[in-house]
């Protein structure tokens, strides 16, 4: 082996290198396909001052008013996009590549999370909300209505959906108590394995609780309007990517 080495360099011989599969891009929709094509115009069309929110505005409402004929055609070049991605995708995995993010595919039998109180209020109240924004806002808007509403909500209805919240947690435990008593498993890390076990067999319920901290007393009283900030600075940054 090392002489056949040795003859291939002397001889000036490449040898074979092995590349790492590259995975294929996602494909851009029809509405990032159309800003690409006028992101540049709109830009001109508004005052030099105006800050790269002003662009995606005016883009969003340009293209809600877009001629339906114009509007097919970005929509083929996704789809006709979309197809070759997916093409791609397969050929990939059958080479042996793995997606990046891509999740293991999860058993069915594994009881799935139940909603929380907040969840079940923006499912129940979705559509309502929706309709009760503007057509070209953009989609965080949705779950900061949401959040406004939800701190907004009397006590009384409040504690309904917390009741309804419980129920489904108890429902949740007792299921996932039976899946793994019929020797179902779930694949997951040592640390979410131990949190599943605490609450799957649960604690005294007569044991004192632990008394909160100032920094989480706080946390509890802002989390909702800080996520809220950060939902729409994520989706202010996936519209500059």
């Amino acid at each position: 082996l090392l002489a056949a080495f040795a003859f291939a360099t002397s001889s000036g011989l490449r040898l074979c290198q092995v590349t790492p599969l590259t995975p294929p891009k996602r494909p851009l929709s029809a509405w990032m396909l159309w800003l690409g094509d006028h992101r540049q115009s709109i830009r001109d069309s508004l005052p030099a001052e105006a800050p790269n929110t002003e662009t995606l505005k005016e883009a969003g409402r340009r293209w809600q008013s877009l001629e339906k004929a114009d509007k097919e055609k970005y929509e083929k070049l996704a789809s006709d996009a979309k197809e070759a991605y997916l093409k791609d995708v397969q050929d990939f995995a059958a080479a042996g590549g793995v997606m990046p993010g891509a999740k293991p595919r999860r058993d069915p039998a594994i009881p799935k999370k139940p909603l929380t109180s907040y969840m079940l209020f923006v499912r129940d109240h979705r559509q309502e909300i929706k309709d009760s924004l503007p057509l070209d806002g953009p989609a965080g808007h949705l779950f900061v209505e949401a959040g406004k509403r939800w701190r907004a909500l009397d006590d009384s209805a409040r504690e309904q959906y917390k009741a309804r919240a419980e129920q489904l947690k108890a429902a949740y435990l007792k299921e996932m108590k039976d899946f793994l008593a019929k020797g179902g498993v779930i694949t997951e890390t040592k640390r979410q394995a131990r949190t599943r076990a605490k609450k799957v067999t649960g604690k005294d319920p007569l044991e004192p609780k632990k008394p909160q901290t100032a920094w989480k007393l706080w946390l509890r009283e802002n989390r909702e309007q800080i996520l809220e900030k950060l939902r729409y600075a994520k989706l202010c940054a996936s519209h500059f990517a």
